[in-house]
């Protein structure tokens, strides 16, 4: 006889994210740089986000234009070897990302 250990659903709450993520989801997802949010869940861009997030903690004080390019490197990086959204400007959401975020 094979006996299953009972589980229990367990519900985990959601990460708590800072104002910086949230502000770059929010510009990535705008623009939905590889058409995925029409049928991909909401969180579909997290990764990429969090790593622009991380990064920016490392330059904050290089000038806004190296930023920008960095930032832009991480998007080419993550999204260029994929067919995305030809209205999509990947140097326009980096340059979104850095006038949002640094004054």
């Amino acid at each position: 006889m094979c006996f299953r250990k009972k589980t229990k659903n367990i519900i985990r709450p959601k990460p708590v994210r800072s104002d910086t993520f949230l502000k770059i989801k929010e510009i990535i997802d705008k623009h939905d740089p590889i058409d995925l949010l029409s049928y991909a869940p909401p969180d579909e861009y997290e990764s990429e986000v969090a790593e622009i997030e991380t990064e920016l903690t490392k330059i904050a004080n290089l000038p806004k234009d190296t930023i920008q390019d960095i930032i832009y490197d991480i998007l080419k990086r993550q999204f260029e070897p994929l067919l995305y959204n030809e209205n999509c400007n990947l140097k326009d959401v980096a340059s979104e990302i850095v006038n949002i975020l640094i004054p």
